[in-house]
């Protein structure tokens, strides 16, 4: 069989190719000698989905198995990756063959190979998550309303499967912006840009958020009609104070039942015989027969009981 046409039937870097070719005869030819337990089967045509997966039987294709050494099966997968660099499938085998060995290839090599290789995902993960907006399958947090808006957004060429960027103008307006649009801004000083990245800390000044997940001032909340917003905590207190339940935060058991989500707190306990376990705050109560909790079928593993009992079993 004439396995250099085989692979060459595909988009390959015919030097890395030829070189691949003459390594993996010369590694069969030295390892005839060797034992099963020294060497590992190698497929000489790549088996992954977009290589030459119908020559994966070494049963019924004993010309594409070849017999190599841990380092060699590792330098194999790197000519390959070098050979397709634009083949996902190889590239990720030599990634997989790499993270289960221990053994160290050149620096320059490793390192270009790896960023071929997060290049990859990296485009990988952007079409899929543009297959799922397409096909209605992306999970977005806020419902119908959210799905509209990153549809819209789709639409407009600004969201950022699309390469659009979060930004924040000066008024504290959150809003996708085009890459080109966004590199195209002449003042160099972000403090006087118009539109400034949202992770940025320009753009974290402006939304008056100290880090990138929590809020200096806000709190999120959801109204009645199950749409969560932000809210500052001194207005919140205030209506609070007023007994005005416009909002309720999102983590109350409101909130979460105003965004159509079960809420049910769980307690840690401790059984008669000091074993643990987890109830809802119903299940709880339902089983306080009377005042004295020595007498309760489970207490708070917290309480004087609950650490009696806990005691119990250590003694």
């Amino acid at each position: 069989m004439d396995i250099y046409s085989v692979l060459s039937s595909k988009p390959h870097n015919d030097h890395y190719l030829k070189r691949y070719i003459r390594f993996i005869n010369g590694c069969m030819e030295k390892n005839q000698s060797l034992s099963n337990e020294e060497t590992e089967n190698h497929h000489i045509c790549p088996r992954g989905k977009h290589a030459w997966s119908e020559y994966r039987s070494f049963r019924k294709y004993p010309w594409n198995k070849a017999t190599l050494t841990l380092r060699q099966h590792l330098l194999a997968h790197a000519l390959l990756a070098k050979a397709f660099p634009s083949n996902y499938s190889i590239v990720y085998a030599y990634w997989s063959v790499i993270c289960r060995s221990k053994i160290k290839i050149n620096t320059i090599v490793s390192e270009s190979l790896r960023n071929l290789y997060s290049e990859h995902c990296s485009k990988r993960m952007s079409m899929e998550n543009l297959n799922r907006v397409k096909e209605g399958r992306h999970i977005f947090s806020g419902g119908d309303i959210q799905r509209k808006s990153n549809k819209q957004r789709l639409d407009d060429g600004i969201h950022h499967c699309k390469n659009g960027i979060p930004c924040v103008n000066k008024e504290g307006e959150v809003k996708f912006i085009n890459k080109d649009e966004f590199y195209s801004q002449e003042e160099k000083d972000k403090s006087k840009q118009e539109w400034v990245s949202t992770s940025s800390n320009e753009g974290r000044k402006r939304r008056n958020i100290t880090s990138k997940h929590h809020a200096k001032n806000l709190v999120q909340v959801v109204d009645k009609s199950g749409i969560s917003t932000s809210i500052t905590k001194e207005d919140y207190s205030n209506r609070k104070k007023l007994k005005d339940d416009t909002y309720a935060q999102v983590s109350s058991k409101e909130g979460q039942r105003r965004l159509g989500k079960e809420f049910s707190r769980l307690l840690v306990c401790v059984d008669q015989n000091g074993e643990k376990i987890m109830l809802t705050s119903e299940e709880y109560d339902k089983q306080k027969t009377d005042e004295d909790s020595t007498t309760w079928l489970y207490v708070i593993s917290i309480s004087l009981e609950g650490k009696r009992r806990k005691n119990m079993i250590n003694e």
